[in-house]
């Protein structure tokens, strides 16, 4: 608990030393804990004329550090792992059933309904950033694909079993925002905020493809009608695969038709390359060469560099 108390403060504390008393004297247990820093880093403030450290935590803080523990006392570290790896399932489960569901018309009417409430710009596509109505239609669609999935539904008994557990330990809070199941299900980093962003993700990713893997163009949900949108999509991506597909094979057959060596090639060894270079040097070597002869040589350097550059691309 207090190791949770020493990282959420901001700063987090320095060289922290604390002392706890047990206390008896009223009908409830309690504990008085008392902490330090070896050379406070507080924001100063004035009381009765004096300056001392600001040493108020926030609520948040407080809540952080009741629920490391009462996890540490009774034991519910293990059941957070679990809740944990299901919640890791239940994402894979989503983009699995998503891939599988998108063929179908039903599930397609589902999410042109829900798509046709989007923003224009993708970067608003997000759990968080829609309206109540917006969210129930995107919790709609993660109901559909994981209305079979065992891992939903394990994660949602072990997420009541949890909430019977805190209620017994803290009693039920008058705070709306503490009800655990609630926060679990529905909250800003809950089940359905999880998924949701995540079935949006891949959303956005399709939406990208079918627009050229541009991000900044126009979604495709305001260029086609709405109750056609996730079809556009697929048939957009498709069309776009399949071109890329041609013109692998176009630019593969182009690239391996120029790199083969032509037919006609003459074959020269080095030996002979070396003979013709040798006998070349003699003849320059001459002081007094004619001009027919000075000609023919021109030919034949000319030749030999075409000779020479044969052989460098064989």
């Amino acid at each position: 608990m207090q190791d949770v108390f020493e990282k959420e403060m901001d700063p987090p504390l320095n060289q922290m030393y604390w002392v706890a008393s047990i206390h008896r004297n009223t009908d409830n247990v309690h504990i008085h804990i008392a902490t330090v820093e070896r050379e406070p880093r507080r924001q100063s403030i004035e009381r009765n004329g004096q300056k001392q450290p600001k040493g108020r935590r926030k609520q948040s803080t407080i809540d952080h550090m009741k629920s490391s523990f009462a996890n540490e006392l009774i034991g519910t570290n293990e059941l957070t792992k679990i809740l944990s790896i299901e919640r890791q399932k239940i994402r894979k489960a989503v983009q699995k059933n998503l891939a599988t569901n998108i063929i179908n018309e039903d599930f397609q009417k589902e999410i042109n309904r829900l798509m046709s409430t989007l923003p224009t710009s993708r970067r608003e596509w997000n759990y968080n950033k829609l309206n109540s109505s917006q969210q129930k239609s995107l919790n709609k669609i993660v109901d559909h694909l994981l209305s079979d999935n065992k891992d939903f539904q394990d994660w949602k008994n072990n997420v009541l079993k949890m909430q019977e557990t805190r209620v017994a330990l803290y009693g039920k809070s008058k705070r709306n925002t503490k009800n655990y199941a609630s926060n679990q299900m529905y909250g800003k980093e809950g089940i359905y905020a999880r998924n949701g962003n995540a079935l949006l993700h891949d959303l956005r990713e399709l939406d990208k493809k079918a627009n050229g893997n541009q991000r900044h163009r126009i979604n495709l949900k305001d260029k086609v009608r709405p109750e056609q949108y996730v079809q556009s999509v697929l048939n957009e991506v498709q069309s776009k695969a399949k071109n890329y597909k041609n013109n692998s094979r176009k630019h593969s057959k182009e690239q391996n038709k120029a790199t083969n060596r032509p037919k006609h090639l003459p074959r020269i060894t080095k030996k002979q390359l070396q003979k013709i270079k040798s006998n070349q040097e003699k003849v320059w070597e001459k002081q007094h060469v004619d001009f027919k002869t000075r000609k023919a040589l021109r030919e034949y350097e000319k030749m030999q560099r075409a000779v020479e550059h044969d052989l460098d691309n064989i």
